[in-house]
């Protein structure tokens, strides 16, 4: 087998187990507190936070950066509301994360983004019991491409 197909069967089998993992987190998942930290923290802001993450898809991101980009979701964007809306998983995924753990921004990438295109608008907690998640839709979201001459300002 050619380097070029290790490698493609590598991607395939990571991104299948990224997936794998969004659909047990998003199972458990309390979709109201999600909507309440998406509501303090903002939708630019949440753009920002997909377009840093897009940086670190990839099975080859270093322990390092996971590290500090947990540590910065929590200090800046209000993680632990973020965290809380994963129930007793989400302590895992903090954990998992501040060791380097090579799925935990792909999953955290995935859910956001997939409850951010799936939402026109925020679901109160009362409306949450109602909500169903489409779990054939996960894995169709949208990655966000700069436009030629724009910058992104990543600076908060």
């Amino acid at each position: 087998m050619s380097d070029v197909n290790v490698k493609q069967k590598q991607s395939e089998d990571f991104w299948a187990e990224v997936m794998h993992r969004s659909k047990i987190q998003l199972s458990g998942m309390n979709i109201g507190i999600f909507h309440q930290w998406r509501a303090t923290v903002g939708d630019r802001e949440i753009h920002r936070l997909l377009s840093l993450m897009e940086l670190l898809l990839s099975p080859d991101n270093h322990k390092f950066e996971t590290v500090f980009f947990i540590k910065w979701i929590n200090c800046r964007i209000n993680g632990p509301l973020l965290f809380s809306s994963f129930r007793t998983s989400g302590r895992t995924l903090i954990r998992q994360g501040m060791k380097g753990e090579i799925y935990c921004i792909p999953v955290l990438y995935v859910i956001i983004r997939h409850l951010t295109d799936d939402a026109k608008s925020p679901v109160s907690s009362n409306q949450e019991k109602n909500w169903r998640i489409d779990f054939s839709q996960i894995g169709e979201h949208k990655t966000t491409y700069q436009k030629p001459g724009q910058h992104r300002d990543f600076v908060t």
